[in-house]
């Protein structure tokens, strides 16, 4: 469609970017998929890394089950600050 009505640089410059975000894409894959990693042993983490990592996933599953949770405050917020 965008040939038709003229616009050949726009398709020229969206080819181009694709190729350039395939390009990319790809050697992610490869890094991910097909290169072995330099050491097979368990990354070590502190006890307050560990802690500040659970604390996290929590929230997220918790924002991620019950938003409304969070909905609501916004909500309650937006009102006191008579937005």
């Amino acid at each position: 469609a965008a040939i038709e009505q003229g616009w050949i640089w726009l398709v020229v410059v969206a080819i181009l970017t694709s190729v350039i975000s395939l390009y990319y894409y790809v050697g992610v894959v490869r890094q991910m998929y097909f290169r072995t990693s330099p050491a097979e042993d368990p990354i070590a983490m502190s006890v307050p890394l560990k802690l500040a990592l659970i604390i996290s996933v929590i929230g997220v599953l918790i924002f991620g089950v019950y938003p409304n949770i969070f909905i609501n405050f916004a909500n309650q917020a937006a009102l006191v600050f008579h937005y």
